[in-house]
């Protein structure tokens, strides 16, 4: 059957082509407008304002959650030029020109009322490649510059905290290398002003003790520790002490990003603490000699005040028995006692002002204990008393100090002796380093409990307080013995005599 190629068929079968065509056409419409409407739907959900602005700067098209950065609906936006919202952006109207010069850009864009958006604009080309317009892309960066702009506040407030802090402050991360200290660090550390940043803390010091990497151990796990006046030995050879806090700091997800160490150097304040404590121990040892020079002072004027009370009644019961023979003598003798006290009043004085009279010096103690035979003269001479002494030796000591120890030694054994002949002998021997001296009576001897007893203040062994003093005597020895770096003990028997013996250091 030959096909039909008249006119009018052609012209029937046309016009069933362009049916089709406009049903696919209407179909394909359908589907564009379906796609179009999703589209739409999904860009106003999108919290960004995507837009297409032909070559004349007018905006064709709008969508996007973004588009409340406009203040405007998407009906009032398209058709509006680019131009004139430009009057509320300050700076879109050379956005616009660039775009439509062919030119990509991206760039932060702000409002006078202070929103920002962050505009990303590509140029839209005709078929000759000439610019026809643009399309773009644009999100409120508002929040995240001002979360950015806090965020360097406070990383720099944290710096500059840091870094003029006025303790030792440094902050590192989890392996220990630093990220940043404060000038204290440096100074008191003696890092002559390094950069530290980055560089790790056990080669800084690298003679960190054992015993502080595990706090920074258990620091890293999550707890805090610190310490007061911790020693801190240095491989300078520096002697440190350290106030110390060690504690973690953490990361937006809330682990473990490091340490920050507080530390405060009290060295000088320790040093302080010792030097003060020692001043008050040398302030209550001063107070202790002084109270002890008194003692002994007044202990020394007793022996001449009761020979110049005697002397005074010897020429008493001479004059009234006209019996003045012997008065020049006994005159001579209590001008002597007189003088005597007169020079310990005066040296008393001087003690009082500050004299160093009373510091130690070469003295022989030969001339110490005539000195003290002369102040016992009235006592000795009150009844039969041998006293011998030989091979005594020159030694640093204090003068005045001997001439006490000697006093009350020998004054004791005077005082206590009951038969008819007193014996003393005082020598000395030399041992090592020390010299032994040697206190001997034939007296009456002391019972062990009492010999435990004698060096302990204001205890007596005899009930008759006319002889026996007050009982500070022997603590006075023993105290002054003990201050020149020696010991003093005792050796007796009932019935059998005494024996002290004093040890003292042979050189100064």
């Amino acid at each position: 059957m030959l096909k039909d190629n008249s006119p009018q068929q052609e012209t029937t079968d046309l016009l069933a082509r362009i049916k089709e065509l406009e049903a696919e056409n209407a179909k394909l419409k359908s589907i564009n407008d379906a796609l179009e409407s999703r589209l739409s739907l999904i860009l106003e959900k999108v919290p960004m304002l995507f837009f297409q602005v032909d070559k004349e700067g007018v905006f064709k098209d709008i969508h996007g959650k973004g588009l409340r950065l406009l203040a405007n609906t998407r009906e009032e936006v398209i058709g509006m030029s680019a131009y004139e919202m430009g009057k509320r952006w300050p700076g879109l109207a050379e956005a616009v020109n660039e775009s439509l010069e062919g030119k990509a850009l991206s760039r932060i864009l702000h409002t006078a009322d202070g929103q920002s958006f962050q505009a990303t604009q590509i140029p839209v080309l005709d078929s000759q490649g000439k610019p026809d317009g643009f399309m773009g892309v644009a999100f409120d960066v508002t929040e995240h510059l001002a979360e950015e702009k806090r965020s360097r506040y406070k990383d720099s407030f944290l710096r500059f905290f840091v870094k003029h802090a006025p303790a030792a402050i440094a902050m590192l991360d989890k392996e220990m290398n630093y990220l940043m200290v404060s000038d204290r660090w440096i100074e008191d550390y003696r890092l002559g002003g390094k950069d530290l940043k980055g560089q790790n803390h056990y080669e800084v010091f690298n003679d960190v003790p054992d015993r502080w990497k595990e706090v920074h151990k258990r620091c890293l796990r999550g707890v805090t520790e610190s310490c007061e006046e911790d020693i801190y030995l240095r491989n300078d050879g520096y002697v440190d002490y350290v106030n110390w806090v060690v504690t973690p700091w953490y990361t937006e997800e809330n682990e473990v990003g490091g340490l920050i160490f507080f530390t405060e150097l009290v060295t000088e304040r320790v040093e302080n603490k010792k030097r003060q404590k020692e001043f008050s121990k040398a302030i209550e040892l001063n107070l202790q000699r002084t109270q002890e020079f008194v003692f002994a002072l007044s202990h020394n004027l007793r022996d001449p005040l009761e020979s110049a009370r005697m002397l005074v009644e010897y020429i008493k019961e001479n004059l009234n028995s006209n019996k003045k023979g012997s008065l020049p003598k006994t005159v001579s003798f209590l001008y002597t006692h007189l003088s005597r006290m007169t020079r310990m009043v005066g040296e008393l004085h001087e003690y009082a002002n500050g004299d160093n009279k009373f510091g130690k010096h070469k003295i022989d103690l030969s001339e110490t204990i005539e000195q003290v035979i002369s102040n016992l003269e009235p006592q000795l001479s009150s009844g039969e008393t041998l006293l011998s002494y030989h091979d005594l030796p020159e030694i640093y000591a204090n003068e005045f100090e001997m001439i006490a120890l000697f006093q009350h030694l020998l004054g004791n054994a005077i005082r206590y002796y009951r038969g008819e002949k007193l014996e003393i002998i005082v020598e000395a021997v030399e041992k090592d380093e020390q010299w032994l001296i040697k206190f001997s009576d034939n007296g009456p001897g002391m019972s062990e409990t009492d010999q435990t007893e004698i060096f302990d203040l204001f205890r007596q062994l005899d009930a008759d307080q006319s002889k026996t003093g007050i009982g500070i005597s022997l603590p006075m020895t023993r105290r002054i013995v003990e201050r020149m770096g020696g010991q003093i003990w005792v050796e007796s028997k009932l019935g059998e005599g005494t024996t002290f013996w004093i040890s003292l250091p042979r050189h100064e």
